[in-house]
């Protein structure tokens, strides 16, 4: 199992994936609300880039987004 785990520690991150596909490609993942926040803030993602997968999902980025605009239209850093 080690030996596996090397080998996949050595692998480069593209290995297997099919990055000249014409279609999108997508990944799931789960985030926590303050890294999303701390994102948003950042601008280093906006809403229109995510999919949620469930109603309350949806719900927290919202809240999410209309609190970071609110701050960054009144000056205020979260």
């Amino acid at each position: 199992m080690l030996a596996s785990l090397l080998q996949l520690q050595d692998m480069p991150i593209t290995a297997g994936l099919n990055l000249r596909s014409k279609r999108k490609q997508s990944v799931k993942i789960e985030i926590d609300l303050s890294t999303l926040e701390r994102l948003f803030a950042d601008r280093h993602i906006c809403a229109v880039d995510l999919r949620c997968l469930d109603k309350k999902s949806k719900e927290y980025v919202k809240e999410l987004c209309l609190k970071t605009c609110l701050n960054c239209k009144q000056g205020h850093v979260l």
